[in-house]
């Protein structure tokens, strides 16, 4: 049996059922609680898997401790920033190359892409129709007017106005 939750329930082996696979990490770091722990060390002594997974994230337990991070020197920031500024100062063109000459892809993946895209569309597109010029025909643009012509015209026009206005009060 073990205690989880403030009930007692029945140990189930977590290497057959996988609810309590975190149950070695606690175990392991200190955190589960005594009557717990009590019941898992009682079982571990009968379950030979278990006790291979516990010693093993003791093992990792151990070398986390003795592990010690490398100090960063004083100048690291500095170092930074001046590289920074040195690839900012590069021509556009040589921030798409490696350090031996080859081009870099991936900034100009996208552009290419593009490109491809754009010169299949223009090349699949269909060919313009040729229009046949219309049937040469006079246009009231490009008749030549008579003045004599033009001036009856206007005066019919003022006349037919006359005739509409002066119709409709008579009615």
């Amino acid at each position: 049996m073990v205690f989880r939750n403030g009930k007692d329930t029945e140990m189930r082996c977590p290497t057959q059922d996988g609810s309590d696979a975190g149950l070695w990490v606690e175990y392991c770091a200190g955190t589960l609680r005594r009557e717990e722990a009590q019941r898992f060390e009682d079982h571990l002594v009968g379950c030979e898997q278990c006790r291979r997974i516990v010693e093993a994230q003791k093992a990792v337990w151990a070398s986390l401790d003795t592990w010690e991070e490398e100090p960063v020197p004083a100048d690291f920031n500095r170092k930074v920033y001046q590289r920074i500024d040195a690839l900012d100062r590069q021509p556009w063109w040589k921030r798409w190359l490696d350090g031996e000459g080859r081009v870099i892809w991936k900034p100009i993946a996208g552009v290419t892409a593009a490109a491809a895209v754009l010169a299949v569309v223009l090349l699949l597109r269909p060919a313009p129709v040729p229009v046949a010029p219309a049937a040469e025909t006079k246009s009231a643009a490009a008749e030549s007017v008579d003045p004599d012509k033009l001036e009856q015209a206007l005066q019919d026009m003022d006349m037919l106005q006359h005739l509409s206005s002066g119709a409709g009060e008579e009615l």
